[in-house]
């Protein structure tokens, strides 16, 4: 698909480098939701989303994840982004890929 991607531990990187912007189009990280931890979600420019699957529901980044299996679209400093559940995100790209071969 052509989608440059980025691991990050947390979204610690959203508050550092302020003004940047986001310079990929997805990155696999860990949400944390109080007590909980949701190992792994992806956080995709709208654009890259677009490419997999345009639904999404509208929400602020701390209650993301409670739109899940929805992904969530989330305005924030940098931009809007989608936040999607890592299996959710695997799941479409795997078949966006397969319909690409087909």
């Amino acid at each position: 698909m052509n989608l440059k991607g980025d691991i990050k531990t947390s979204f610690y990187f959203l508050l550092v480098g302020r003004g940047r912007g986001l310079p990929h189009d997805f990155y696999i990280t860990r949400f944390y939701e109080g007590n909980r931890q949701r190992t792994l979600v992806v956080m995709l420019q709208v654009d890259a989303w677009k490419q997999i699957d345009g639904d999404t529901v509208a929400t602020v980044l701390r209650e993301a994840t409670t739109q899940f299996p929805s992904p969530a679209l989330v305005t924030l400093e940098k931009g809007t982004v989608v936040i999607a559940d890592y299996e959710v995100w695997k799941a479409k790209v795997l078949r966006r890929q397969q319909d690409e071969q087909e």
